[in-house]
């Protein structure tokens, strides 16, 4: 029993010790395969590094609450009924969402046509749409850029290994066929940071696109609730021209 126990014991310790050598052989393999790869591997690291934290700063910005706030629509409903209009473009200024911008717009037409509306609506989310593509462009351009810049370093390693296949002579296929396989690393890391980022920026697209319909939605859905409050008009000051 103590036999078995010792033994179990020793494995113990020498498990994480094992561990911690292979995590360290992993780590030194990584630090020399980007020095093997030359400059470009880090300015490939660095993009995606910038790539993923607009990635998440869209995603989080992208979620449904951050453009149609709970209650929001009710809320402005009852203030239409029970406060005056200054009231309710008070409330909507100092909200900073889509649908609020959008409800702005549909309150300073109230008294326009239903086409001249809709025609505001439709300009106010199509500058919302640019404003939240905005950021997602940045995963795209990561998402292009990233295979091109491994690409061209591969390109250079192979010039350099061939320039030095010349010069020590082609006798031995060692002395270039080392060069050419570090040199493809750097294609190989940017298609592992492209493809990723191709997904993400289309799914972020997708998202936008997503979150725009649905504020479309509850602006449709208010303009009809609106309509049937006629007597109700937009201040001079908030008054669309």
């Amino acid at each position: 029993m103590k036999k078995h126990l010792y033994c179990l014991m020793g494995f113990l310790v020498v498990m994480p010790c094992a561990i911690s050598a292979e995590e360290n052989n992993a780590v030194d393999n990584i630090i020399k395969i980007f020095s093997s790869g030359g400059v470009l591997m880090w300015l490939m690291l660095l993009a995606s590094v910038v790539g993923m934290t607009f990635a998440l700063e869209r995603y989080f910005a992208l979620r449904k609450s951050q453009h149609i706030p709970r209650e929001l629509k009710s809320h402005v409903l009852w203030l239409l009924e029970n406060e005056d209009m200054l009231a309710v473009f008070d409330y909507l200024k100092n909200r900073n969402s889509t649908f609020s911008r959008v409800l702005r717009v549909i309150l300073a037409r109230v008294n326009f046509s239903r086409e001249e509306i809709d025609k505001a609506v439709d300009d106010e989310l199509a500058r919302a749409l640019w404003d939240e593509r905005k950021n997602t462009r940045i995963v795209g351009i990561v998402a292009t850029v990233a295979p091109l810049m491994g690409l061209l370093g591969t390109v250079v390693g192979m010039i350099d290994a061939f320039k030095q296949a010349a010069e020590s002579g082609m006798d031995n296929p060692a002395n270039f066929a080392g060069g050419i396989y570090q040199a493809l690393y750097t294609t190989a890391f940017g298609l592992a940071i492209a493809i990723p980022f191709l997904i993400i920026y289309h799914f972020l697209r997708s998202r936008v696109e997503q979150v725009m319909r649905q504020v479309e939605d509850e602006a449709i859905g208010f303009v009809e609730q609106l309509q049937e409050c006629r007597d109700v008009e937009a201040p001079s000051e908030y008054e669309a021209a």
